[in-house]
């Protein structure tokens, strides 16, 4: 999760990017806004930083951390509930496999 930026140019362009589908909501000043954040799919590849991406092909499970100036540019197609957050975190990091599961695999 990315809280609004503190650059108030960028701050302008993520608060625009939520009011295309949310008309009601009224950004917290500067400072105010740890309640206030976007999950990782509303970004493109291209915004998370190089580490990450290394790291995540790989195999390692590594935090988004954003470029900076990163602005939001996916909207989802579907409301977010509990139930859409937990398919979004499965698909996303699937389960590993225990050293037992692995082995049973290979001597069948």
């Amino acid at each position: 999760m990315f809280t609004l930026p503190k650059d108030e140019a960028r701050r302008k362009l993520w608060i625009k990017f939520i009011q295309t589908k949310r008309a009601d909501y009224q950004a917290p000043k500067i400072g105010q806004s740890r309640d206030h954040a976007l999950c990782e799919r509303h970004f493109t590849e291209n915004c998370l930083t190089d580490e990450v991406l290394l790291m995540r092909k790989m195999g390692m499970k590594r935090k988004g951390e954003l470029k900076h100036g990163s602005v939001p540019t996916i909207h989802t197609v579907q409301p977010v509930t509990s139930t859409s957050l937990h398919a979004c975190a499965v698909s996303q990091h699937p389960k590993k496999k225990r050293a037992c599961d692995k082995l049973e695999v290979a001597r069948v």
